[in-house]
């Protein structure tokens, strides 16, 4: 594990060296205020990718798996959405940065030569968790254990996913495919 900010483009080619497969879960995930720093969700999520891409082919690592987002989908008219369902108009900057490191990451694999695994999360929930649905829920029964407000009308669907269940879920995936360079 190397602790690093992968903006230093430089710095990160040197960590790939000898690298066979990258797992890149980097993100600033901040989603209910990237109107409020619309350059985060750029530089974090679309610029770091980019960065990681460049230090793959800097040292002819040929593997990315990547934790995208549903929120590529924006307002998806069909739930459960389909992988091909298309791309509605963009609902956050978050989803927006997302979808661009999704096509970077297509162009890269066909520019050169890379295979890639890209997994569209939703919410996902782990001991570390610091905002969110579930977090304020957390929050607001730590304050009042009896009752819980809820908003909306009580027939909200909403799916997460624990943390290690996901890297679990990529590392299969990546183990049991044929596609692996």
């Amino acid at each position: 594990l190397v602790t690093m900010d992968l903006l230093e483009l430089d710095s990160l080619k040197k960590v790939f060296a000898g690298v066979h497969m990258v797992f890149h879960l980097a993100a600033n995930a901040d989603v209910r205020f990237g109107t409020h720093h619309p350059g985060k969700d750029l530089e974090q999520n679309t610029v770091v990718t980019y960065n990681v891409l460049e230090a793959m082919r800097a040292n002819q690592t040929k593997n990315i798996a990547f934790a995208s987002t549903g929120s590529v989908y924006g307002e998806a008219k069909i739930i459960p959405t389909p992988e091909d369902s298309p791309f509605p108009i963009q609902t956050s900057l978050y989803g927006a940065s997302k979808a661009a490191g999704e096509g970077l990451i297509a162009a890269y694999c066909e520019g050169f030569a890379m295979q890639a695994w890209i997994f569209r999360f939703v919410s996902i929930l782990g001991e570390r968790y610091t905002h969110g649905h579930v977090f304020d829920f957390y929050e607001k029964l730590k304050h009042d254990p009896i009752n819980l407000f809820v908003l909306g009308n009580g027939r909200q669907r909403k799916s997460y996913l624990y943390v290690q269940d996901c890297i679990d879920a990529m590392l299969l995936a990546v183990a049991q495919s044929q596609d692996k360079i």
